[in-house]
């Protein structure tokens, strides 16, 4: 359930919000109600959520007045909105990228449909909760079948499903069933919403391709903005690629912008310094902007929608990749947490690890519990076989690795044993391929 109002500037006052099931009586006994949750909308929480799970019935929704003095009438006569959508909650294991898959009849019409929004919802100290939608489009009633994509840091998620109408009683899409998949592809080169300031920047690695979308707001309005930043160890012309399908028109596209940070206190806007603004058009599919010349330092790029008119959005939740080329090589990545790093190994290109374990494997928690990356965490494709004896499991590239380059085997403690217990330490064990 979500209950909005306007700023009341105090908290003294404001909606207290109860659901309720009513059991009515008979001509001997009153009805009782009995209360399953309840909760207090205070003025300046502007936009409260409220989850619950219920079986098939009717339901009551009772507001009244919240004041904590006698005399704190602020929400009488107050304008509140309150949505009674469905909310589903998920969770991602790591980064990666969300499809979210939404699949309804034809209602006939586009006046009705239905809204879907993913965010996040977080509550401060004070108990007031905030929601930041990261995700959101219409299933509109003629469109039956629709994918949209987020790309999002590990954690909690919620979608949001309610009723679209384009007039008051557009109503159509009331008890028609939808169906809905969120898709989840793991991965570190995918942007994280939200990242829409210097201060939720991306940080991306020199010569690594990264992937994201422009998404739309609550609005549906594109004000969304990707952000990232990368480090220059030296002075270097470097140049920017920017690739993306074909839009099928040049009346939308990308803006994208080079800046560095001149000044920053914390509490105003940075000043910037802009040292390439350009377009990619939607129909120019690959694009280099060269001979850049950095000094050393921390520098920015900007992603935002272009359009020639207002309506041409076509660009809006399609993907893009965006890769920095220098001379220079960014570190490697920190291991992924909680790991137990073993000692270096040496290997050769097409070297097949073997693991043996001390009892006998469940096959199914090998799936995404063994794997190797590069230095940079990002997932080598590899073929993983459980051998006859129940206890081994190799591992093969399906490319030979590349020379002089260092990789890493990640054994998590999701493996389990065919009794069911899990491998007490997630292992690690980097390795350098010295030999053809």
């Amino acid at each position: 359930m979500n209950f909005k109002h306007n700023d009341l500037g105090t908290n003294d006052s404001g909606w207290h919000a109860q659901v309720i099931r009513y059991e009515p009586g008979d001509s001997a006994l009153p009805g009782t109600e009995t209360i399953l949750t309840y909760f207090t909308s205070y003025g300046t929480n502007k936009d409260y959520i409220q989850s619950i799970c219920l079986p098939a019935g009717n339901y009551y929704l009772r507001v009244s007045l919240y004041k904590y003095y006698s005399n704190s009438t602020q929400a009488v006569n107050q304008l509140y909105q309150f949505n009674v959508g469905d909310y589903y909650q998920f969770t991602l294991p790591a980064d990666g990228k969300v499809d979210l898959n939404f699949k309804h009849n034809d209602l006939g019409t586009n006046d009705s449909g239905w809204h879907a929004r993913i965010l996040k919802y977080t509550r401060d100290s004070d108990g007031f909760g905030t929601e930041t939608d990261l995700l959101n489009y219409i299933s509109y009633g003629k469109v039956k079948d629709h994918t949209d994509s987020v790309c999002l840091p590990a954690g909690s998620y919620y979608l949001k499903v309610s009723l679209y109408k384009y007039y008051s009683n557009s109503t159509q899409a009331i008890n028609q069933p939808y169906l809905f998949n969120v898709k989840f592809t793991q991965g570190n080169t995918f942007e994280k919403e939200p990242n829409d300031n210097t201060k939720e920047a991306d940080t991306i690695m020199l010569n690594l391709p990264y992937t994201g979308y422009l998404q739309t707001t609550l609005l549906g309005s594109a004000s969304d903005k990707d952000i990232y930043k990368f480090t220059l160890p030296g002075e270097d012309l470097v140049s920017v690629n920017f690739r993306h399908n074909d839009l099928g028109t040049n009346d939308s596209g990308w803006r994208i912008r080079l800046f560095s940070i001149v000044e920053n206190d914390g509490i105003l806007d940075p000043i910037e310094n802009e040292l390439r603004n350009v377009i990619s058009k939607g129909t120019v599919l690959n694009e280099n902007y060269e001979n850049i010349k950095l000094s050393a330092g921390e520098y920015y790029l900007e992603i935002s929608l272009y359009k020639y008119y207002s309506n041409s959005t076509q660009a809006i939740n399609h993907p893009y990749t965006l890769t920095v080329n220098s001379k220079y090589s960014s570190p490697p990545a920190p291991f992924l947490p909680n790991f137990d790093i073993w000692a270096t190994k040496n290997s050769d290109v097409n070297k097949i690890w073997k693991v043996k374990f001390s009892t006998y494997i469940n096959e199914s928690s090998l799936n995404n519990n063994i794997f190797i990356t590069d230095n940079y965490n990002q997932k080598i494709t590899c073929t993983i076989s459980a051998l006859d004896d129940g206890k081994t499991v190799t591992i093969a590239p399906a490319n030979p690795y590349a020379l002089n380059k260092e990789y890493r085997l990640y054994i998590t403690n999701g493996i389990c044993s065919k009794s069911g217990i899990n491998l007490r330490n997630a292992i690690a064990m980097p390795f350098i391929v010295s030999k053809t």
